[in-house]
């Protein structure tokens, strides 16, 4: 008989293997007070088959299992997958998670966090899913043309409808600040 083989160990020791332990070897879990049991074999350290702490690599760790990517509205940190804080989120940085890179559907990015519309002065980039700036001066406006100027400016009659100040030689008419011509003449 081997004398190194072991099915009961010394109390305060781990039978694992045959052999007894002094605690239980990595990639193994402590079970019935006295035995390790391996880990699953994509984890390195566990508490138990389905409680793994600490994944190989490249595998990251969420709730206790491991995977090969972490999923939507979460962001893997250090080997472990966390969920981004903005629910309407679904990537955020790794540096911080209360910031997003990219939004769900329907939302839309702007400074670091998603929203529902665009505030005055910006339009939803359809491509980007990110809220980008009008021209100057524009309140109201989408990627190609400015809908609404801001109060004291005029279109000026481009086709992208840039908001200009108006003073002579030129004339407010309506929305617009055009050279004064006969039509308009009496203004100037």
């Amino acid at each position: 008989s081997n004398l190194n083989f072991c099915d009961k160990c010394p109390k305060g020791q781990f039978s694992y293997n045959h052999e007894c332990w002094k605690k239980c070897p990595n990639g193994t879990f402590v079970i019935n007070t006295n035995k390790c049991e391996p880990c699953k074999k994509n984890c390195l350290t566990c508490n138990s088959l389905k409680d793994c702490i600490v994944c190989k690599k490249p595998l990251k760790l969420i709730n206790g299992l491991c995977t090969d990517k972490c999923p939507k509205r979460h962001v893997e940190i250090n080997g472990k997958c966390h969920r981004c804080k903005d629910k309407n989120c679904d990537k955020c940085k790794a540096t911080n998670l209360d910031d997003c890179d990219d939004c769900i559907t329907k939302f839309y990015l702007f400074k670091d966090k998603c929203y529902p519309k665009c505030p005055k002065g910006y339009f939803i980039d359809v491509k980007s899913g990110e809220c980008k700036k009008c021209d100057p001066h524009c309140e109201v406006c989408t990627a190609k043309t400015c809908n609404k100027c801001e109060k004291g400016f005029y279109f000026d009659g481009s086709k992208r409808k840039r908001c200009v100040p108006c003073f002579l030689p030129n004339v407010r008419v309506g929305q617009y600040c055009k050279p004064c011509d006969r039509t308009n003449c009496r203004k100037c």
